[in-house]
């Protein structure tokens, strides 16, 4: 990947790959040739409830199953179960594997009672581990923000802007908020390779003190910008996106918390601009009009 400088501006259109990047946007990424066994604690907090709970429960299951299939390798193992019964093994392996004892099923044997004290430990162990894990992905400061579903370059006067608008879900606030967006684009390197440049949008106003309803996220487009006498066709021909980047302080939980989102081109709009969605009511309290929080205007040329 090459960085220019943030000065550089979109050129001439030039051919890119065919395989147009949606990278960032719930792209499935394959990262060929690297290994990433070892970093089973990620893959599981990353992934879904549904991930985590049943990886939990198949090592439960199946821990309860392996011991149940050693109880029945020594006939006699297991008092007052039916002979060579998986059934009979396998209740008493979960009884052992939850320390539930019912007084009906025990350990008959030295063997018995080897196994026992090794369920036990191993016990110890899932419910040690899957705490652990259950916690780490319950506590983890997540924040709802609300993009509109498109960014717009609206004419304002002699000067255009692009304008997206980000509005906070939750009732409480974010303190501190910063902004940061970078247009992407993709060209053809001259010996035929995909190059993704990252070129830095400065924005009017980059941090917001408390964020709480909405906010408009503007960029001047000066001579100075990467968006400089851009048009819809340059940015479909460069494959152009903006990455958008949140940060702030969610005070419910008084933690840091980290938003991207992914704008293609596509989802930006040329000569448009984005409806007013903040209105009064009767008594002069503050709405926002969430149901045309996404809407925009097209501009007459």
């Amino acid at each position: 990947m090459s960085d220019p400088t943030p000065s550089e501006k979109p050129g001439k259109p030039q051919p890119v790959a065919p395989q147009r990047s949606d990278w960032g946007r719930n792209a499935p990424i394959k990262r060929v040739g690297l290994h990433r066994r070892r970093d089973l604690y990620h893959w599981l907090i990353r992934g879904s409830w549904v991930r985590l709970l049943g990886t939990i429960s198949l090592v439960y299951f199946g821990s309860a199953f392996c011991f149940a299939l050693l109880f029945l390798a020594v006939p006699g193992t297991i008092e007052n179960a039916r002979p060579a019964s998986l059934v009979d093994a396998f209740n008493f392996s979960i009884q052992t594997l939850s320390t539930i004892g019912y007084g009906t099923l025990a350990p008959a044997t030295g063997y018995g009672h080897v196994l026992v004290a090794a369920e036990m430990l191993l016990s110890l162990l899932i419910t040690a581990v899957a705490t652990g894990l259950v916690f780490a992905k319950f506590a983890r400061p997540t924040a709802r923000l609300l993009f509109s579903k498109v960014a717009v370059i609206k004419r304002e006067g002699d000067q255009r802007l692009l304008i997206f608008r980000v509005a906070n879900e939750r009732d409480g606030r974010i303190f501190d908020a910063h902004f940061s967006v970078s247009y992407v684009r993709t060209v053809i390197g001259a010996d035929g390779s995909s190059l993704v440049r990252l070129l830095d949008l400065k924005l009017r106003k980059s941090v917001a003190p408390i964020l709480s309803l909405t906010w408009n996220v503007v960029h001047e487009i000066d001579s100075d910008s990467p968006l400089y006498e851009v048009s819809s066709a340059m940015l479909a021909a460069e494959d152009g996106a903006l990455t958008v980047n949140v940060s702030g302080v969610d005070d419910e939980v008084a933690a840091a918390i980290h938003v991207n989102h992914i704008y293609r081109h596509d989802e930006i709009i040329v000569d448009a601009s984005l409806v007013d969605v903040l209105t009064q009511d009767e008594r002069g309290a503050t709405q926002v009009l969430y149901d045309r929080f996404h809407d925009y205007e097209k501009q007459s040329k």
